[in-house]
């Protein structure tokens, strides 16, 4: 278990390096004049959205790891979020992502991404990733603005057909169903997610983004926990 986290730690490393090798290169051409100024914003947007996503991930390990949680002791409950992912019961501080105590991040807002979308933490499944019987735990964001979803694709290595995001053709992603402990093995009760993309671009991948069936909502996914 440890070695595996070790493997995707160095490899989430590598990736931050890249994107901060393509920020270096937006800032330059900025300051030279050059380069699309609503590209680079999109570009500087998906890079702090996924080295965002890269710390939670980092917080979730630090708690597997120092503080013994388990995949279903993750808790992403905050102070005056409602409690909709409040546990039953309620877990301990050492196993809170956003709490000093558990993971230490510092939350984020979601409208600092320059979109009218939302975090959510959720279970459910990717083709490709994981055991197909298996729910992952996710990180989605809903509601992204086109550029910024074409950017994450571009980050990732993943191709945006005909200069588009890739549509998933099954639904809603997500189905009002928030991470409190509990994985949905099966992939039931918590919308269709990526089961049937066109194409098979997000199929296997860890992050990305596509859009929905009439590409009129894009969303940002990134797996915290492959099982």
């Amino acid at each position: 278990m440890i070695s595996r986290s070790n493997g995707n730690v160095l490899f989430l490393i590598l990736i931050a390096v890249v994107l901060f090798a393509a920020l270096s290169y937006a800032v330059t051409q900025s300051s030279r004049g050059g380069g699309n100024a609503d590209s680079e914003v999109n570009t500087l947007t998906a890079s702090r959205m996924f080295q965002y996503s890269t710390a939670i991930q980092h917080g979730l390990h630090k708690m597997q790891i120092l503080n013994g949680c388990g995949d279903t002791d993750i808790s992403f409950a905050r102070d005056g979020d409602g409690g909709g992912y409040d546990h039953t019961p309620v877990q301990p501080d050492t196993c809170r992502i956003f709490h000093a105590d558990g993971g230490g991040v510092t939350y984020i807002e979601s409208r600092s991404f320059h979109s009218s979308g939302t975090f959510i933490y959720l279970p459910n499944g990717i083709s490709g990733v994981g055991d197909e019987d298996n729910s992952e735990l996710l990180m989605l964001y809903t509601d992204l603005d086109r550029g910024t979803c074409i950017a994450i694709n571009n980050l990732a290595g993943i191709t945006n057909p005909s200069g588009n995001p890739p549509v998933d053709a099954a639904g809603d992603p997500w189905s009002g169903v928030e991470f409190t402990g509990t994985y949905a093995d099966g992939i039931t009760g918590n919308g269709d997610f990526l089961q049937n993309t066109t194409g098979n671009e997000i199929q296997g991948q860890s992050f990305g983004c596509f859009a929905n069936a009439a590409e009129t909502l894009y969303y940002y996914f990134y797996v915290l926990i492959e099982r």
